[in-house]
């Protein structure tokens, strides 16, 4: 892998790419400050890049708005100080993901920066799709709102905005969401989102029920499950389970919800960027409950393991790139 790394200490510099160059990866540039880090990236054959939050000329978000007039290569950012502020910048300058590394010094931090990098690495591309004609809509009476359930990991906060910013306060239905990430980062991405949406976001509480025109997302340490009369129901995580929340315990407790006849017709479940293949089980379990199942496509998909995952064991009626998602989501609950 072909990586650069922009940093404002120079010690920061020499430490990362010492420990990346370890990892087997080629460090192709280092750069000092965010103009450079742009500059570098748009002449060097670069397929991911580094950037410290704080540096000289342009910042690591600053530095990350400029590669994105001009690139969609993954990007992540660390930082000493990760708050909710910090964050919302952070993602909304289209960042693949987010580190917290205290010093040259945080062996731990640094750990999960290479591993983070490591994952974007192992990432292998599938193969072509074409898009589903039939959708196999269909609608009942039901006391509960229609359900919009999501599930997301890597580059999914960047494809969740581009959705969900076009939803309107009068949206229909509750909008669920599962997305892969740190628990610190959890009251961060919710503040970020909803800046972004005019519909409610909020995190989901244990017995809330779900209401139309809100967006509830699963965070912190728990993985969540749709019990009981549409409640939210929050668990502690499986045993040896790496991806919280899990998005296929999600989908399986609404597709056994659907099966008790909790729910009424008209949901659409949904899976965006991410690596692995969490989603997949869940997202088949909900089509032949009767759901209408989409994926992201691969071209606008920053890691395509998941859409890929569920596309192949059949889960998906609809495939679809990012930039047809929106209308197609606002189109369905219409």
């Amino acid at each position: 892998m072909r990586v650069g790394i922009a940093d404002g200490s120079s010690y920061m510099l020499s430490c990362l790419s010492g420990r990346v160059r370890s990892m087997g990866w080629n460090v192709v540039w280092t750069a000092k400050n965010g103009f450079e880090a742009a500059d570098f990236t748009r002449k060097i054959r670069t397929e991911l890049v580094v950037l410290g939050l704080n540096m000289p000329l342009l910042d690591g978000i600053q530095a990350c708005l400029k590669i994105r007039e001009f690139s969609g290569l993954p990007i992540i950012v660390f930082g000493k100080s990760m708050d909710s502020q910090t964050l919302c910048g952070i993602f909304s300058s289209g960042a693949t993901d987010a580190v917290e590394i205290a010093s040259a010094y945080d062996e731990v931090g640094i750990e999960v920066l290479l591993g983070k990098m490591d994952r974007l690495y192992a990432l292998r591309r599938g193969e072509k799709i074409s898009y589903a004609d039939g959708m196999g809509i269909s609608r009942c009476d039901s006391p509960h709102p229609p359900i919009f359930a999501v599930g997301a990991s890597t580059g999914g906060p960047q494809a969740l905005i581009e959705i969900l910013a076009g939803l309107d306060e009068d949206f229909p239905a509750a909008v669920i969401v599962a997305q892969h990430m740190n628990p610190e980062f959890s009251d961060g991405f919710v503040d970020w989102l909803a800046k972004a949406c005019k519909i409610k976001v909020k995190l989901a509480e244990d017995g809330e029920r779900p209401s139309g025109g809100v967006v509830y997302i699963a965070g912190l340490r728990q993985d969540l499950e749709i019990g009981k009369d549409l409640g939210f129901s929050l668990r502690e995580p499986l045993e040896g389970s790496v991806n919280v929340p899990n998005i296929d315990r999600m989908f399986l407790s609404m597709a056994v919800a659907c099966k008790k006849k909790h729910f009424g017709g008209g949901n659409l479940a949904l899976i965006l960027s991410g690596m692995g293949r969490d989603g997949a089980e869940g997202l088949l379990a909900l089509r032949k409950a009767g759901w209408t199942t989409a994926a992201q496509g691969e071209k606008s998909s920053t890691a395509y393991s998941m859409p890929k995952a569920a596309l192949q064991v059949g889960a998906c009626s609809v495939v679809m790139e990012l930039d047809r998602l929106p209308l197609f989501v606002k189109n369905f609950f219409g």
